[in-house]
């Protein structure tokens, strides 16, 4: 196992854990001795008395409190400057967690900065803080098409003059299935091909949409996000400009969110449906690394 923590400006430290190869070991230039806080996930819970009983008034998820604990191996004072310059206070950055079959990481800022043991140096101690407390597939975003297509080709195959290799099938509802623990939210992407009006994908289980109340011309691209503090719409024109497009969502917009399991969802539009292609991508999170 390690754990490797990459601050904002691309600098980065890995911390060996002890039960590596002997070869791995001697390889090693900081080597982990404890850690606390990878694990448990814990709530913030309120209650109240309601006659004469207590009920649950509200509740939250806590952020993750990470401690990491560690020996600098070899070149100390080098090895001391280098954890101190990628763990400066206050540096957001992230954390991954590596095994031999995974590896996943989990957004965190340093609350404290690496303290070192008075004796020789080579003990040090870091506090981080993750504001969202759940760790998340680091190998990239899941991607998922949303348009469904048909096709046309069947063997024995002849060419002719005009064949339609393929054509849009409208209306279809798609699962996309999130194998994480919690909620996720998404980024959809939809590609207009020719004049697209008011776009939206819908929660076919709930009736809940994103809807677009405007027009797409062919080469537009639209973007909506519904990822936690990372809510946003956008309009990338054919000519490169970009438009903020959040006034132009419809008022009864909900962004939805991929619950752990399926999710089903269609792409429809006002008109011009057959030209649009949608995709869907999200990161799985899990309450444990």
């Amino acid at each position: 196992m390690e754990l490797i923590y990459e601050n904002e400006n691309g600098k980065s430290v890995i911390i060996s854990a002890p039960s590596g190869s002997a070869a791995d070991r001697r390889n090693a230039q900081f080597v982990l001795t404890g850690a606390r806080g990878l694990y448990a996930t814990s709530a913030a819970i309120q209650t109240a008395m309601a006659g004469e009983q207590t009920v649950l008034a509200h509740s939250v998820i806590k952020p993750r409190e990470i401690r990491i604990e560690g020996i600098i191996m070899e070149q100390v004072a080098y090895n001391r400057s280098r954890l101190a310059e990628c763990m400066a206070p206050r540096s957001p950055g992230w954390l991954r967690l590596r095994r031999a079959a995974s590896e996943r990481r989990i957004t965190c800022v340093v609350r404290e900065a690496p303290v070192f043991d008075i004796a020789n140096g080579a003990r040090f101690a870091a506090e981080l803080l993750a504001p969202s407390p759940f760790w998340e597939a680091s190998e990239g975003s899941a991607s998922a098409p949303l348009s469904g297509w048909v096709g046309h080709i069947e063997f024995p195959f002849e060419i002719i003059e005009t064949f339609e290799f393929g054509s849009r099938v409208l209306g279809v509802t798609v699962d996309i299935i999130n194998p994480g623990d919690v909620p996720t939210g998404m980024v959809v992407r939809m590609i207009a091909a020719e004049t697209v009006e008011n776009p939206q994908v819908l929660r076919t289980d709930t009736g809940e949409s994103m809807r677009l109340l405007a027009a797409l011309q062919a080469g537009d691209t639209f973007t909506i996000s519904t990822g936690a503090n990372e809510k946003y719409a956008s309009i990338r024109r054919a000519n490169g400009t970009i438009e903020n497009a959040m006034p132009a969502l419809d008022p009864q917009t909900v962004f939805l969110s991929l619950i752990p399991g399926d999710n089903l969802l269609r792409v429809s539009a006002d008109s011009g449906e057959e030209a649009l292609e949608a995709e869907v991508l999200f990161r799985a999170r899990y309450i444990s690394a």
